[in-house]
């Protein structure tokens, strides 16, 4: 069962002061972004499918079926995001909590909405709390890029950014998503559990491959069971992305990313949207395919989203991006309900220093 949380109240009434460019003072925070990506709620607007059409319409997750439709895989034909070759190694990464807002009101603040509920949200699984550091990994995949750039090791990071915003949970497995037929994502890699078993590349070679979805099996404290903890399951899914890589001297000097989720908790029938838009600057060094980058500074904005379920309120259409989509709620669905911002500070470090963390 989800426990609505109080959600912090610092508002960000100034959009423009998480995403425009240029340095803030705040104790090794500053960050310089580039000057013509403005992160905004007004920027924040319909992912390639709309929200509406990726949900459920059965009672339960673990129906395989959509309305009497078979359920899309999520993830299909959406391809992992590519980083700049200086992201490529191992992070010790710092988040700081900058603001959070509510451009349609607290009113439809609830358990559905990103955020609202610990782990719902695995961009920021815990909104307002500022984690311990954690490592953060980037590899390169020659076999899938020729231009040097390289992934995220989403098996290594989720768990990792999972109990680091919510010390309490444990994950127990993590699995990624792998082509199946030539559907991006189609299928899951085994599970590799935190004892090892099931992670080593001869168990399980396709673990590390860049993938744009993830599943983890954790446990968790609950409040129906007084505090004890629950196992429980997310599968979360990059259902859309683009990118904005800004090139100096050869290399790319700054990056920005939007990436759309859709998460999906069976034990919880839940389905959670949102959007994350990071944007990173190297501090020092060169940015070419050898820059040694030794600190990068970032920003992300997660927007959250609440779509209606079209069934259920007897819309059986999508309403066009020019066409407001009102309903007896009185809030647009096409349009982020909360906003949060954290400022992230990343220092290179070895193997042995992550494993230590």
């Amino acid at each position: 069962r989800l426990e609505l949380r109080v959600l912090p109240s610092e508002p960000v009434s100034d959009h423009d002061r998480i995403g425009i460019g240029r340095e803030e003072d705040d104790g090794g925070m500053g960050d310089t972004v580039v000057d013509d990506i403005v992160l905004r709620d007004d920027d924040i607007l319909l992912p390639p499918v709309p929200w509406s059409d990726l949900r459920y319409g059965a009672s339960t997750l673990s129906d395989s079926r959509r309305r009497g439709n078979r359920v899309p895989n999520l993830a299909s034909g959406v391809d992992p995001v590519e980083f700049p070759p200086w992201m490529e190694g191992t992070w010790s990464a710092r988040f700081k909590f900058a603001g959070a807002s509510f451009p349609q009101g607290r009113k439809l603040l609830t358990l559905r909405v990103p955020g609202a509920g610990l782990g719902t949200c695995l961009s920021l699984p815990n909104v307002g709390y500022n984690p311990a550091p954690f490592p953060w990994k980037f590899i390169r995949e020659t076999k899938t890029s020729t231009t040097g750039a390289c992934y995220e090791d989403l098996a290594y990071n989720s768990p990792r950014r999972f109990e680091g915003f919510w010390p309490e949970s444990k994950v127990e497995s993590v699995r990624v998503g792998i082509d199946d037929d030539g559907a991006a994502g189609a299928a899951l890699t085994p599970r590799c559990y935190v004892t090892g078993e099931g992670c080593s590349p001869d168990d399980n070679p396709n673990l590390r491959v860049p993938s744009s979805r993830v599943s983890m099996d954790f446990t968790g404290p609950t409040r129906s069971r007084g505090g004890r903890a629950m196992t429980q399951s997310l599968d979360v899914s990059t259902v859309g992305s683009s990118s904005d890589p800004v090139v100096e001297g050869g290399g790319i000097a700054r990056f920005a990313v939007a990436r759309q989720y859709a998460q999906n908790d069976a034990e919880r029938d839940l389905q959670t949207f949102y959007k994350e838009i990071l944007s990173l600057t190297p501090v020092g060094g060169g940015v070419g395919d050898e820059g040694d980058v030794g600190e990068v500074h970032g920003k992300m904005r997660v927007a959250a989203f609440l779509p209606w379920d079209n069934a259920a309120r007897g819309r059986t259409t999508t309403p066009s991006s020019s066409s407001p989509s009102s309903s007896s709620s009185g809030y647009d669905d096409r349009f982020a309900v909360a906003i949060y911002d954290y400022k992230i500070s990343l220092t290179s470090i070895t193997e042995e220093e992550a494993s230590s963390m």
